[in-house]
């Protein structure tokens, strides 16, 4: 675990940018997450989330191109469409699960850093541009 991630009491909340050319946001993870404590995940302002000349995608949906369906395999989280915003707990693909609504419940199933990113091939995040505001209350 980070030395700069902490513990959310219940109420609070911390807002931080995710950049979508970024493999891991936050670079220094800001929040622990807990096991069995449930927290809001929600997207509060897209500046820009485009991949390769794709604008203005939606990062709650990502998209999904039928001649993509070809190189699936090469997506760090396969089941979710690309450029979806993905959360993660630590950097372990085990505990990613897609941030597919705003807001989001959810509940932590492992204690961990608390990380996000846009989907997509781990060689192709050269060519993405933009970023959104994410802001993670603790619920219970």
């Amino acid at each position: 675990m980070s030395q700069t991630a902490k513990s959310l009491n219940v109420g609070q909340s911390i807002e931080y940018p995710v950049d979508a050319k970024e493999k891991w946001n936050p670079q220094q993870a800001q929040v622990l997450f807990e096991r069995g404590k449930t927290y809001q995940i929600e997207v509060v302002d897209v500046i820009q989330w485009d991949d390769n000349g794709i604008r203005e995608i939606d990062p709650i949906k990502g998209f999904n191109r039928w001649y993509l369906s070809l190189i699936r395999f090469v997506r760090r989280y396969r089941v979710a469409p690309l450029f979806m915003l993905i959360g993660a707990i630590g950097k372990n693909s085990k505990h990613f699960f897609p941030i597919n609504q705003s807001p989001l419940k959810y509940t932590a199933t492992e204690t961990g850093d608390f990380f996000c990113f846009a989907n997509d091939a781990p060689f192709a995040y050269g060519n993405n541009k933009g970023s959104l505001t994410l802001k993670v209350t603790r619920l219970a």
